[in-house]
């Protein structure tokens, strides 16, 4: 998720535009030293017109294909033991095996989302059946179950929706709402 000015494209925009990356270095320095928006009263004219030109060049690499792609990375990376689900999938992955299974709707830009997952994963971890759908990617099915936030964590058993989450994000306290549900069951009781 890195919008450093390492990010090649961020590096290129910054060298197309005069704008030297020590400049920039000692311009996140200051913002790190003296915090947001306070920082900028610490900068030189040279510092503040790079750290202007960094930002247009954040702004325009969030907008790549790239980028969105860096996002669902670092999701991938802090949520495998999450099973992906996608439209073409849902139905036979969520609704149709025996248990419950918790799907965590997810917009892959979404910093709660990323913190939700990692919880998640411990969760899933302990033995709890967990996927994980990306909304923007699967809109059908997060119009389907009328998902107009994220991070949502809905339950879903029988083939229907069980519940939905709304308790703090902590691994306790969703195992034991699930574990609360009854009839829900672990991965290590699932029959093959």
């Amino acid at each position: 998720m890195s919008t450093s000015p390492d990010v090649p494209f961020i590096r290129t925009y910054l060298a197309n535009h005069g704008v030297e990356l020590a400049v920039i270095a000692t311009a996140l320095e200051k913002r790190k030293q003296h915090g947001k928006p306070a920082f900028k009263e610490h900068l030189s004219p040279a510092e503040s017109a790079a750290y202007s030109t960094y930002k247009k060049a954040r702004d325009e690499y969030r907008q790549t294909d790239e980028y969105r792609a860096s996002l669902l990375a670092e999701f991938d990376r802090i949520t495998p033991s999450l099973q992906a689900v996608s439209d073409a999938d849902f139905d036979t992955a969520v609704l149709s095996p025996e248990g419950g299974t918790l799907v965590q709707f997810f917009a892959r830009w979404c910093g709660p989302c990323h913190a939700a997952g990692e919880v998640l994963e411990k969760v899933a971890q302990a033995g709890h059946r967990i996927a994980k759908l990306d909304c923007e990617a699967s809109a059908a099915t997060a119009k389907r179950f009328a998902i107009r936030s994220y991070p949502t964590l809905v339950l879903f058993e029988r083939g229907g929706l069980r519940g939905v989450y709304r308790g703090e994000r902590t691994p306790e306290l969703i195992s034991e709402w699930l574990n609360g549900k009854g009839r829900i069951r672990t991965k290590v009781e699932q029959k093959d």
